[in-house]
């Protein structure tokens, strides 16, 4: 009476639910996203509400916006080596948010072209490596 040998399905644990720190991840991934493409997608919008009609301004402005996230992801590497990575997304965070109510506050094209232009940032809560 030699009973069948037991599959490897048979010890298997059962699928569970995302713990917390996966679904908290993806949840700040999201949220990172969103405000990452907020300047350009709506960038063009506000500077036409504020009286730019010409294409090739709004494209320098949101060409300023790609400079500005290439500086930043040059200066990630030296930033990391001084501070912690929960600083460095502290610093992020408050530096697009301080940026963003500059685009929105400040009347003029300026004002939105200077928002558009700094609220990019490369340090999204990156792990040091």
């Amino acid at each position: 009476m030699n009973a069948a040998p037991a599959t490897p399905d048979q010890y298997r644990e059962p699928a569970q639910l995302p713990d917390l720190v996966s679904v908290r991840y993806a949840i700040l991934s999201l949220v990172i996203g969103i405000i990452t493409y907020l300047p350009v997608v709506y960038g063009p919008f506000l500077l036409k509400e504020r009286g730019v009609i010409s294409p090739l301004t709004i494209s320098l402005v949101l060409m300023g916006n790609s400079v500005g996230g290439a500086i930043s992801s040059m200066l990630y590497g030296p930033f990391k080596k001084r501070l912690s990575i929960n600083a460095a997304f502290a610093i992020c965070v408050g530096w697009i948010g301080a940026c963003m109510l500059v685009a929105v506050l400040v009347p003029g094209v300026g004002g939105a072209a200077t928002g558009c232009c700094c609220s990019v940032s490369d340090w999204d809560g990156r792990r040091p490596t």
